[in-house]
């Protein structure tokens, strides 16, 4: 809340967690391919934030 932001988003993290406190939504995303997931925000006009975690492929099996 302190930095008047609607999403903080954060890195250097391998997996997805969810560190946000208040009203403003922060995560680190981790690494596609430890997490399987990257995020993906939707930031409204009013000032809404939708975010989901959307599915990745992994690297091709040999």
């Amino acid at each position: 809340e302190a930095t008047d932001a609607d999403y903080v988003a954060l890195g250097h993290w391998n997996r997805k967690v969810h560190v946000g406190t208040g009203n403003v939504p922060a995560w680190y995303s981790g690494s596609p391919d430890v997490a399987g997931t990257v995020n993906a925000i939707r930031l409204g006009s009013s000032g809404g934030v939708d975010i989901s975690h959307a599915p990745v492929a992994g690297p091709p099996k040999t």
